[in-house]
């Protein structure tokens, strides 16, 4: 026999400690769309999330749904009527999951009631008492953090070469240094000869290359920080003695998050041109080593 199905319904009610505004932009984090497209969910009418869900995919949703503030609900589907057939005997089904919730309170799943069976809080009247601290300019001491999500349901970030935003891994580090140092050599090949065609005008473009080389490294460096979970600023630690000449390394060395963070949902999986990028600034810079210690 079919299992029965759920669906998540949203009238656009919040957590009485978040406002709608934060709700939306956790949404928004959530389902990795932009946040305009979200707020025909605040209108006070119900409207279907998904539909078709089984009982553990139905709370893994609502659970979310309720993490980013959105008091969501979960409701049993109608089965599809029976084509009229000839009559069999089978054995009866099962009975129906009962509908979940998540206390406002103590965030224990449950059964759906009016009453927590964990904390014992009456669902309502907290949520009232929630919504008269509010406006009363109060915060509850039960409010849920407000950090991001970490249990995004969609998949990877799109990838945004020359940005301060978004994620890359230790291998797109490598590729995308790897890249940027062979377009800057060739860069300055042709700024050489220029050089010795009009000296003014070669250094001026070499200067230039310089300022674009810089900028490309603090963007590919500040998307290597975000997937560690770090600030981008921390790139000014290239201009401290001895920690600016570790830092290339650390970027390279340090994992990142598997999961979503604070900067976003995590970067897609490395291709082959990823990988053989990679490979080949590492051989690289071992030859480099290699060089340079023989040549001592």
């Amino acid at each position: 026999m079919d299992q029965p199905s759920y669906r998540i319904v949203f009238s656009g009610d919040c957590a009485p400690t978040m406002s709608a505004e934060a709700v939306r932009q956790n949404l928004a984090a959530l389902f990795r769309i932009d946040e305009s497209r979200l707020r025909g969910l605040f209108d006070g009418r119900s409207k279907v999330l998904r539909k078709g869900l089984g009982a553990e995919h139905a709370r893994r949703y609502l659970a979310a749904l309720h993490r980013a503030g959105a008091l969501a609900r979960l409701e049993e589907e109608a089965p599809p009527a029976a084509p009229q057939a000839q009559r069999v005997d089978v054995e009866p089904s099962p009975a129906p999951v009962a509908p979940r919730m998540t206390c406002p309170k103590c965030q224990a799943e449950q059964a759906h009631a009016s009453q927590c069976s964990h904390c014992s809080i009456v669902i309502d009247k907290y949520l009232a008492r929630q919504a008269a601290r509010l406006q009363a300019g109060t915060e509850s001491p039960y409010a849920p953090p407000r950090t991001p999500l970490a249990d995004p349901i969609t998949g990877p970030a799109e990838l945004k070469v020359f940005s301060l935003s978004g994620r890359i891994g230790r291998l797109r580090y490598l590729a995308w240094s790897m890249v940027a140092l062979a377009a800057v050599s060739a860069a300055f090949l042709l700024a050489s000869l220029l050089l010795g065609l009009l000296a003014p005008t070669g250094i001026g473009a070499m200067l230039l290359i310089l300022v674009a080389a810089g900028v490309v490294n603090v963007q590919i460096g500040v998307q290597r920080l975000h997937d560690i979970g770090l600030s981008g600023w921390l790139m000014a630690l290239h201009f401290v003695p001895v920690l600016g000449s570790l830092m290339p390394l650390a970027l390279a060395a340090v994992p990142g998050k598997r999961e979503a963070n604070r900067f976003g949902a995590p970067p897609p999986p490395n291709g082959t041109s990823v990988k053989l990028l990679a490979a080949l600034w590492l051989l690289v810079l071992a030859g480099a080593f290699v060089f340079g210690m023989l040549a001592r």
